[in-house]
C-alpha cells in the first residue's frame, strides 16, 4: 500500500511514523507498549508494528519484551536522536507536547489545534505552519496558561499563539471568531466529559 507523505514534514516516511515518532520524542526515558502507541496515535496494531521495527532497524527506537507485550522507547544514545527530535517536535510534536502541559490546568474543559497546523495535521498541503494556533475553553487561570505556552513554543520550536475563552463564549452561536474555527480542521488536545 503506497502511502503519501506527510504534509508536517514530507522527510519523514507517514504520518504514522510522524506520530509515533513524537509521542517518543515528547517522553524518551518512557517505555511504552505497541497497542498504547497505536491507539494513542490512532492507527491499528499492525501498522504501529511495521512502523517501530522500521525503526528499531535503524537504531531509532529500543524495543524489549516483557511477557507477551513489547515496549518500546527512544533510543537517546543513537547519534541522530537530539537532531531527529527536534525535527519530530517542530513538525509531530506540538499535540503531543499540548497534551502533556495543558493536561494538569485547573478549570480547562477543553483545548484544540486549529489554523494552518491543524489543517497540515489533517493532510492539507500547506507551507510549514509558522506557529501553533491553541484556543483554550473553560475557567482556568490566564497566567498559568501563558507559561504554559510559553514553555510550549520553546519545546516546539514555533510560537503557541492561545486564544482563551469562555464555555458559554466556546458554545455562543454568535461569536464569527468561533464559527471561524469550527469550521475548519480541528485537533483535540483535551476535551473533558
Amino acid at each position: 500500500m503506497k502511502t503519501s507523505s506527510p504534509s508536517l514534514m514530507p522527510i519523514l516516511r507517514s504520518n504514522v511514523q510522524g506520530r509515533l515518532l513524537a509521542v517518543l520524542c515528547v517522553g524518551p526515558e518512557q517505555e511504552y507498549s505497541i497497542s498504547d502507541l497505536a491507539s494513542r496515535v490512532e492507527t491499528a496494531v499492525p501498522t504501529a508494528l511495521r512502523e517501530i521495527r522500521r525503526l528499531e532497524l535503524a537504531g531509532l527506537v529500543r524495543v524489549r519484551a516483557m511477557g507477551n507485550m513489547q515496549l518500546v522507547r527512544t533510543n537517546t544514545e543513537h547519534l541522530l536522536f537530539e537532531s531527529l527530535s527536534k525535527i519530530v517536535l517542530y513538525s509531530f510534536g506540538p499535540l503531543e507536547i499540548l497534551k502533556e502541559l495543558f493536561r494538569g490546568l485547573s478549570g480547562l474543559e477543553q483545548a484544540y489545534i486549529f489554523g494552518s497546523w491543524a489543517a497540515a495535521y489533517s493532510g492539507a498541503e500547506v507551507r510549514d505552519p509558522g506557529d501553533v494556533d491553541l484556543v483554550l475553553v473553560g475557567d482556568f487561570d490566564r497566567a498559568d496558561a501563558f507559561e504554559l505556552s510559553l514553555k510550549a513554543s520553546h519545546q516546539i520550536g514555533k510560537e503557541v499563539s492561545v486564544s482563551n475563552l469562555s464555555e458559554s463564549d466556546w458554545n455562543s452561536a454568535e461569536s464569527s471568531f468561533v464559527k471561524t474555527i469550527k469550521s475548519r480542521p480541528l485537533v483535540t488536545v483535551l476535551d473533558r466529559p
